[in-house]
């Protein structure tokens, strides 16, 4: 099981952003961080925003949870996105006996 936690790419991470991250690590629940509107800033904004959110996040994290760059009108993200969800409904596929 996966949960999507998006995050505007264009905002640094915001104080509710970290305590829903905070909540799923302490619980230890699967999760992807999902940034979007990448579209919106031009690649070194995006790089510069992204090292942001990384820099904070280890602040509190040894290892950087797992993310996924997305735009809607670009359709970045999609496949990746997709692949995720798809790998994770095999593992609920009820196998013939």
């Amino acid at each position: 099981m996966s949960t999507f936690i998006l995050l505007d790419s264009r905002l640094p991470l915001q104080e509710n952003d970290r305590k829903v991250i905070n909540w799923f690590g302490e619980k230890g629940l699967y999760f992807v961080l999902v940034l979007t509107k990448t579209d919106k800033l031009t690649h070194n904004q995006l790089a510069s925003n992204l090292e942001a959110v990384k820099r904070e996040l280890l602040k509190e994290w040894e290892d950087m949870p797992p993310f996924i760059l997305t735009s809607s009108q670009k359709g970045l993200g999609r496949d990746e996105i997709l692949a995720l969800i798809g790998e994770t409904n095999r593992l609920f596929e009820v196998m013939p006996e």
